[in-house]
């Protein structure tokens, strides 16, 4: 089923989370907050600690070139008053930060190749303003290989002997071409 919304293909209802989570910042059940970084993270007071001590969780989101942002967390151990090692989650390509209805610190994501309709991305952007220049490149990047993905077509099929087939190498050059052409028509737009 498409999402009535925004036109994503894989969800199970009539509107998929994405734009669900869009409504609840509209109308102000979700808060959106500044990315925190290391030098300002996001901190909680009153973090439990095992059963009988609480103590300080500090949050902030880790930008890589190449590989993406990812939540970052790290708690105070309340015995030595040092912090203990931060616990990494995994890449996305561009996150935004916000409180939940419970005061949480929570991220949504953005995803490349395709899964990240262009109502969701400019719902991101309106909610998550002033962007910082990572999430602007990022946010180019995922608008160019939804380009790409849709000028490309994938075709699987059973082997056949003697048949030759694209390496890994040929297929991740046909796809950077593809992408590349995705920035040469955002580039054209802009003009």
């Amino acid at each position: 089923m498409d999402c009535i919304r925004c036109g994503y293909k894989y969800t199970q209802e009539e509107i998929c989370e994405g734009c669900k989570q869009t409504e609840k910042f509209k109308t102000g059940k979700l808060s959106p907050v500044e990315l925190p970084t290391i030098e300002n993270p996001y901190i909680v007071n009153d973090y439990p600690y095992g059963f009988n001590w609480r103590t300080n969780k500090r949050y902030w989101i880790e930008s890589k070139k190449g590989f993406g942002q990812r939540v970052v967390s790290q708690t105070l151990n309340p015995k030595t008053n040092k912090w203990n090692k931060p616990k990494k989650s995994v890449y996305y390509v561009v996150l935004g930060s916000y409180i939940n209805e419970e005061g949480h610190f929570k991220t949504t994501a953005l995803s490349s190749g395709g899964w990240t309709t262009e109502t969701r991305i400019k719902d991101f952007e309106g909610i998550f303003a002033p962007l910082t220049e990572y999430q602007q490149k990022a946010i180019k990047y995922i608008r160019a290989t939804n380009i790409a993905n849709s000028i490309m077509k994938f075709e699987i099929k059973p082997a056949k002997e003697g048949e030759k087939y694209q390496t890994r190498e040929e297929q991740k050059e046909i796809y950077q071409k593809a992408v590349n052409y995705g920035y040469y028509k955002l580039n054209e737009v802009k003009k």
